[in-house]
């Protein structure tokens, strides 16, 4: 039995524990975190997949919250997915937000997700 699923060999149906997993990754968008220890520092964005509306939410942020942390390694995963009809334009992370997460020492990754539609 694994998160309420029987995985033995007789009854295995591996279809409803993708599903459940799918569902979690999608309501990710940003996770900040101590690298290497998984200390969850805060959650933005739940279920916004739009990376203008992301990136503009970790600025703000990094300018309420981020600049007061104290320097370590930080990540800054952000889920988005593909926009497969964008014309151009997009989120722009200013040098401001690169300095303070230069200062308190946070990378961000950028987790691409399919499109949910």
């Amino acid at each position: 039995m694994y998160l309420g699923y029987n995985l033995n060999a007789s009854s295995y149906s591996i279809k409803p524990y993708v599903e459940f997993v799918i569902r979690k990754i999608r309501e990710m968008p940003i996770i900040i975190y101590v690298e290497g220890s998984r200390e969850k520092i805060e959650e933005l964005c739940i279920k916004e997949w739009g990376l203008p509306a992301q990136i503009f939410a970790l600025e703000t942020w990094l300018m309420d919250k981020g600049q007061a942390l104290v320097g370590n390694k930080y990540v800054a995963d952000i889920g988005f997915d593909i926009n497969k009809d964008a014309t151009g334009g997009g989120a722009v992370l200013s040098a401001e937000s690169m300095a303070i997460m230069g200062k308190i020492g946070m990378d961000i990754y950028f987790s691409e997700y399919p499109s949910a539609e």
